[in-house]
């Protein structure tokens, strides 16, 4: 399912046994069944977007708000149980969303739907600057500002810096769903 869902093809087995069926005369037929074959990857996206909510005292404890699309593919609904996600940008963490529903959200079937959960961002000042610098880089803007900053906090903290790439932004997530069932 994790490939199929990610858009990757698997191989697929479907083999029989003595109690395929509960029909005598056809036992045999479908005790002796073995189909090897290939299944396609999903070709529409699970995550559509997600947003982000700041709140006043995000910066003192690190969290805020994430309100993911989901897109559910499939005909019958599909209840999200957990997720397990890593935010990035430019190659820097920016969050990570761990939750796990007591009221799992259902995405109603080939539909779309709002998961909310809560987000622990990194508020490491250092990080921060660094996104905003890459940004205003990428953009042409003067970084003067950025550099004073950055030399500041290096000489006071002494926290190695890291390199940041130009990837455009990841939402790397694991969404954990029930086993769908056609019954409504």
């Amino acid at each position: 399912m994790t490939l199929y869902t990610s858009g990757a093809g698997a191989s697929v087995s479907i083999k029989g046994t003595p109690s395929s069926t509960n029909v005598e005369s056809l036992s045999l037929a479908f005790s002796a069944l073995d189909i090897q074959s290939q299944m396609p990857g999903l070709q529409s996206k699970l995550l559509a977007g997600a947003s982000l909510v700041v709140f006043d005292t995000t910066l003192v404890d690190g969290l805020a708000q994430t309100i993911v699309k989901v897109n559910n593919p499939f005909v019958p609904p599909m209840s999200i149980l957990s997720i397990d996600s890593t935010i990035s940008y430019n190659g820097a963490s920016l969050g990570t969303v761990v939750s796990t529903f007591s009221t799992p959200p259902v995405i109603p079937g080939t539909g779309q739907g709002d998961i909310t959960a809560c987000l622990a961002m990194n508020t490491n000042p250092e990080d921060l600057i660094r996104l905003i610098r890459a940004q205003a880089e990428k953009n042409g803007l003067d970084l003067t500002a950025f550099d004073g900053l950055l030399a500041k906090r290096t000489v006071q903290t002494q926290t190695p810096a890291f390199s940041m790439d130009s990837t455009l932004p990841t939402l790397s997530s694991r969404l954990w769903l029930d086993s769908l069932s056609t019954s409504q």
